[in-house]
């Protein structure tokens, strides 16, 4: 069976086959098989606390217009992709970004602000796709001065009667 995601019309992404998983309660496989991936990567967004300003109407801040625009522009020179069907996701973010301080403390990044603007990005971007579709998740920190995200979008079949 052929994978599902595609990219564009230049044919379809290669995908793994046949690896199943667990839940997180550790019952019978129900997530059966890996059938195609996307891997993109995108400038790092603003935080959730910086994506919209003013009170008491809500509007998009200045700084998440400039990224929107960024990560389109970046999106435009790239590949298109779309997923086909209705299955549930799997979503990597793998998030480069500097994780210390020049003191050498530990910075203080909550990764898990900036997924907000990334999956309604992906929403918008990559037809088919949609954060209610997203399974399972896995966000990584990397130390680097990329400030960068590195987004594996992979489709998974299900099957809810096991």
């Amino acid at each position: 069976m052929p994978p599902k995601i595609k990219k564009g019309t230049d044919g379809s992404a290669k995908g793994q086959k046949g690896r199943s998983t667990r839940d997180s309660s550790g019952s019978s496989p129900r997530v059966r098989a890996q059938t195609g991936s996307i891997k993109l990567t995108l400038p790092l967004p603003p935080s959730v606390n910086q994506l919209y300003a003013g009170y008491p109407r809500r509007y998009k801040s200045e700084g998440y217009k400039e990224w929107l625009e960024e990560a389109s522009l970046v999106r435009t020179q790239d590949k298109r992709y779309f997923i086909k069907g209705d299955e549930w996701l799997a979503v990597e973010y793998k998030f480069f970004i500097p994780l210390l301080c020049k003191n050498g403390n530990k910075r203080v990044v909550d990764v898990f602000n900036y997924e907000k603007a990334l999956s309604d990005f992906l929403s918008k971007d990559i037809e088919g796709f949609a954060d209610h579709k997203i399974r399972t998740g896995i966000v990584e920190k990397v130390d680097s001065s990329r400030r960068e995200v590195e987004v594996t979008i992979t489709e998974l079949s299900y099957n809810p009667s096991k």
